[in-house]
């Protein structure tokens, strides 16, 4: 799909892309190797309309997708809001944080730090990666591992039903008895229903079923948890 083009700049946003250091720091940005940008006595906002401005303005004349580090979780969503606003191409790093009440780490976060990872080492990486301080605290598996991490199955695709359920039990999926959340598998027969947890390109993950025949996928579709029908 072609990108939308950026959303017009307001009045702070026009200050701040023609400020005499950001126009300095665009510049810089356009060249080959990485370089740090500390924006100090940022408040507010400020920080997320600079970095807007400066991805902006380097456009696709820089393959290297920009970090905005951020020191705590709602600035870095805020700051992503924002981006997203101005039409920019950018992603989050969440940090694998435990909620409250649970006590092991939420599958659905550690699926999406592997999609941004996976994300940035293709040929087509964000404009800008968004991160809390938290996040870059903690590791992600090599880029040569991360397949590891991702199956791609299609109806007609050679699969062992109790292999799958294996994989699928060792990266972090629950297997119950009917699937509710993020996260879970049911197999029952031919019959292997999933419901993967986050998504690469879209905010909603889709409960799917795969019906088997013998060890090859039959057919794919997706699953109305209130009939569990497909």
């Amino acid at each position: 799909m072609p990108t939308a083009p950026p959303r017009p700049l307001g009045p702070l946003h026009s200050v701040v892309a023609n400020d005499e250091g950001v126009r300095a720091l665009i510049a810089r940005l356009g060249g080959d190797g990485p370089i740090a940008v500390h924006a100090r006595g940022a408040a507010g906002s400020s920080p997320h309309i600079v970095a807007s401005s400066i991805v902006s303005g380097v456009g696709a004349s820089r393959l290297d997708p920009a970090l905005l580090v951020l020191p705590h979780l709602d600035q870095a969503d805020q700051a992503l809001d924002e981006a997203l606003a101005r039409s920019l191409d950018a992603v989050r790093l969440p940090a694998l944080e435990i909620l409250p009440g649970e006590s092991s780490l939420s599958l659905d976060l550690f699926a999406e730090r592997l999609a941004v990872a996976r994300r940035v080492a293709s040929g087509t990486p964000p404009q800008l990666v968004v991160a809390p301080v938290q996040a870059l605290m903690q590791g992600v598996p090599p880029i040569d591992r991360l397949d590891r991490y991702a199956r791609e199955l299609a109806p007609g695709s050679a699969v062992d039903p109790l292999e799958l359920a294996e994989w699928l039990a060792g990266v972090g999926y629950r297997r119950v008895d009917t699937i509710a959340e993020p996260g879970d598998f049911a197999l029952r027969g031919d019959i292997l229903d999933i419901f993967p947890a986050g998504a690469a390109d879209d905010d909603t993950a889709v409960p799917l079923r795969l019906d088997l025949f013998g060890d090859e996928i039959d057919s794919i579709h997706e699953i109305d948890l209130e009939t569990m029908g497909s």
